[in-house]
């Protein structure tokens, strides 16, 4: 009986310090679509995208690959009878320092991807760049009403 305790403890341990921001299969959520015009851009902290999408109120995370070379959106939605289709600019807060350098991609649906653009005036340099992505910290969620 302790040797199974020990067992489930360290489990439960092991569970506790997963990362689950970062992973190998993107995990979407509800449907949605991330309009290829404008096109995505990843500006210092955050991600600025237009996404057409169903539900009510519903939250949108950024996730990115363990290499860091992949962002997507899990979007989720109250259980509720709405299902108007809507298209939204968000402005979502990204963690940079789990960014690998440029290049970047991001799904714009479960099945197809594009490259991500990095707009940002004071980066003139992949050096540079890789400075800013090691440095930046911030929350990984935000909502869209």
């Amino acid at each position: 009986m302790r040797l199974f305790a020990l067992f489930a403890l360290t489990i439960l341990i092991g569970l506790a310090a997963c990362d689950t921001t970062s992973s190998t299969i993107p995990v979407f959520g509800e449907p949605y679509r991330v309009a290829r015009t404008p096109a995505p851009v990843l500006e210092a902290d955050s991600l600025r995208l237009t996404v057409t999408y169903s539900g009510c109120n519903s939250e949108f995370e950024v996730l990115s690959s363990l290499a860091g070379s992949e962002l997507w959106l899990k979007h989720t939605t109250s259980s509720g009878t709405c299902v108007q289709s809507r298209t939204s600019e968000l402005y979502l807060p990204v963690d940079t320092s789990k960014l690998a350098p440029p290049p970047l991609r991001i799904y714009i649906n479960r099945a197809e991807t594009m490259a991500l653009r990095i707009d940002s005036t004071d980066i003139v340099s992949p050096e540079a760049v890789t400075l800013r992505f090691a440095s930046s910290r911030t929350p990984l969620h935000a909502s869209a009403q």
